[in-house]
């Protein structure tokens, strides 16, 4: 018969055992968002056609993205190219509870140097505090383009700009001949009148194979262009060598 004294101290070596090696786990984590994130949405009214002393309304929508409301909202301008300087951003609310939005705006007038210079970029981030914690968004820009193509300092800009600043002679008539035609004002669509003065003022080069036509010609009513094509060596004289038989 077993011995029930060491029947006992058997069973609680085992016990012990199985507490020692007993894992105790609990029920799976589940990843919380940040206690502030915040994040702006930024555009601009009107944005193309803009002349001097027409307004521009940006508007900074600020979203709290976290778990914690945050305080103390404002938005800073990190990079403006407007002549005027940064406008005032002004806010309906200092504070965005979690998962709402507050809307800020400001508004700027356009220059004149504005005007000429063809685009005015703002970029900005939206700044508060989350009990204690400051927080910031990611940038966002908005851009306005302005009514420059009418004015000829504007669109001799902007061939220089698109790697064309050595147009040749008739560079300076590029805007005019636009003019001209009736496009004088392009609005929004000043970049175009720059490409086009790039087109009115690019010398033709011929490629290397095209510079010499050897006949027949079929399907070619102009075979010889002054300036840009001329027989191939030998082949003048109906295609015979005037130094052979």
């Amino acid at each position: 018969m077993r011995n029930p004294v060491l029947r006992i101290s058997a069973v609680g070596v085992l016990t012990a055992l199985v507490a020692l090696t007993t894992v105790v786990t609990g029920p799976p984590s589940i990843a919380q968002p940040p206690a502030g994130v915040l994040t702006l949405a930024k555009s601009a009214s009107p944005e193309l056609g803009l002349a001097s002393g027409d307004t521009v309304t940006y508007t900074f929508v600020v979203t709290n993205n976290g778990t914690t409301a945050v305080s103390g909202i404002a938005v800073e301008e990190t990079a403006f190219t407007g002549s005027g300087g940064a406008p005032g951003v002004t806010c309906e609310s200092d504070t965005v509870d979690p998962g709402q939005s507050v809307t800020c705006t400001a508004d700027y007038e356009v220059t004149d140097a504005d005007q000429a210079v063809c685009l005015v970029t703002n970029t900005a981030v939206a700044t508060g505090d989350a009990e204690g914690t400051p927080v910031r968004s990611a940038p966002d820009a908005a851009r306005v383009v302005t009514d420059c193509a009418g004015d000829l300092a504007g669109s001799a800009i902007l061939p220089a700009a698109l790697g064309s600043a050595d147009a040749g002679s008739l560079g300076i008539l590029a805007p005019l001949a636009l003019g001209s035609l009736g496009v004088g004002s392009l609005g929004s669509l000043g970049a175009l009148g720059g490409l086009i003065g790039v087109a009115l003022t690019t010398p033709y080069q011929p490629a290397p194979a095209a510079q010499c036509l050897n006949p027949p010609f079929p399907n070619v009513p102009f075979p010889y262009v002054p300036g840009l094509t001329s027989p191939c060596p030998g082949e003048q004289n109906g295609g015979r060598n005037p130094e052979g038989p």
